[in-house]
Order: C-alpha cells, then sequence, then structure tokens
C-alpha cells in the first residue's frame, strides 16, 4: 500500500459540482462502467453453431412433424 501511495507522486485532479467533488480518474471509471453496462445490454449474445445451422430463414414455414412419434 505505502509503494502505492509514493508511485502516485502528488495529488489528483478533481472536479467542484457544489458539494460533488469527483477525482477525474474515478469519473472515467464510471463512465466506462456505463458505457459497458449499455453494450452489454445492446450487443446480442452469439448462438450456439448448432442452433445457427438448424434456424430456419425467417419467413419460412415450420416443418410439417404429422409423421413424429411422441
Amino acid at each position: 500500500m505505502v509503494s502505492l501511495v509514493a508511485a502516485e507522486g502528488g495529488a489528483g485532479a478533481y472536479l467542484d459540482w457544489g458539494v460533488v467533488h469527483i477525482s477525474i480518474a474515478n469519473l472515467l471509471i464510471i463512465l466506462l462502467m456505463i458505457v459497458v453496462f449499455f453494450a452489454v445490454l445492446l450487443i446480442p449474445f452469439p448462438k450456439p453453431p448448432s442452433e445457427r445451422a438448424t434456424d430456419p430463414p425467417r419467413g419460412a414455414e415450420a416443418p410439417d412433424r404429422a409423421g413424429v412419434d411422441r
């Protein structure tokens, strides 16, 4: 812990908005976390290769299962 404090070499830069005081480094980390959060929500999960090959094209009808025993 002492080596981390010695490696900084001084105080960081801070932003002041009234009663809110935040360091630039912490603000950047928070903004990065928000970007990653929304990216995870918007980017679809990839399908396994087995599911990609068997998906029918959009608009195609489902195959007839009349002869399948259950």
